[in-house]
Formats: C-alpha cells, structure tokens, sequence
C-alpha cells in the first residue's frame, strides 16, 4: 500500500491512526496549544508547542515505512537553492529558528549588495507607451502566443 508523502492528512490503512491537519479534531495538538490559558508563561506554551510538535512527528515517523521516509529524505535532498545537503542535514538534526509572524526584520546596507545593478531602474518607454490606455496595457501584458492564437481562430 502506497502513502503519499505530499498529503497532509495520513491515515493509516486500518483507519487506527491518522494524522489530520485541517485543524479540527479531539487531540489536535495545534489546537491544544492554542487553547492554553493565558496565565502560562511564554515559556510553558513554547515548551507545549515544542513537545506537541515532537510528538506529532514522531507519530508520522512511525506510520512511515524506511523505504517511505528514505524516499521523503531524497525528496528534501538537493531541494533548496539556498542551501547545500550538509547544510540541510545539520537542519534536520538540530531543527532551524523560525522568525515570528508580523515583524520588521532588520535590513543591514551592505555595499556589495548595492553593487549588484548599477542600471536604470524604472518603467521602460515601450510600457509608458503601453500606458496611456487600458486596452493597449491589457495587449502589452498578453502572451503573445495566446494573442496570436485568438486572432487566428476570429
């Protein structure tokens, strides 16, 4: 029997352990630290977060066969631009910092990166052109493949 690997929703062939995502359900481990009073400390919640988490993977881990989690781990190898495989493999031991949502992160003026395009940086004359009318934007952005294609068939 086949898992994909891609679905988040798992559920195991004897329909005993799953694994649902959509946010609904009895044990939801998102859901549970989400309901959590407000009178823990962060660090309890984050500790709760944390353990749900580990719990939650290791629970996929056990519903995976080895040659299902080896096929996932070739699916993450050499996947990132950013990033080489030993870079990758230190991540998966060791996990990653992942920033919290709505901040301003820092930007650092760095000379090497203002090098980088030393040109013109605006629109071009052919789409000021373009610009003066709705209809002759609307043809400027159209594939022209797609354009050539609609007036061979009127």
């Amino acid at each position: 029997d086949y898992a994909d690997i891609l679905d988040p929703n798992f559920v195991e062939p004897d329909g005993e352990n799953s694994l649902d995502t959509d946010g609904e359900g009895d044990d939801d481990p998102a859901e549970a630290a989400a309901s959590e009073s407000d009178d823990t400390s962060s660090d309890t919640s984050e500790l709760c977060k944390t353990d749900c988490l580990q719990r939650e993977l290791s629970r996929v881990t056990e519903l995976l066969s080895n040659e299902e989690l080896e096929r996932l781990h070739m699916n993450i190898q050499e996947s990132s631009e950013v990033y080489n495989d030993d870079q990758l493999d230190e991540m998966k031991r060791t996990g990653w910092e992942v920033l919290p949502d709505n901040i301003v992160a820092e930007v650092t003026n760095e000379s090497v990166v203002d090098k980088l395009y030393d040109g013109y940086c605006g629109p071009s004359r052919d789409i000021m052109a373009a610009a003066k009318s709705p209809l002759k934007l609307f043809y400027y952005f159209m594939p022209k493949t797609f354009w050539r294609k609609v007036a061979a068939q009127t």
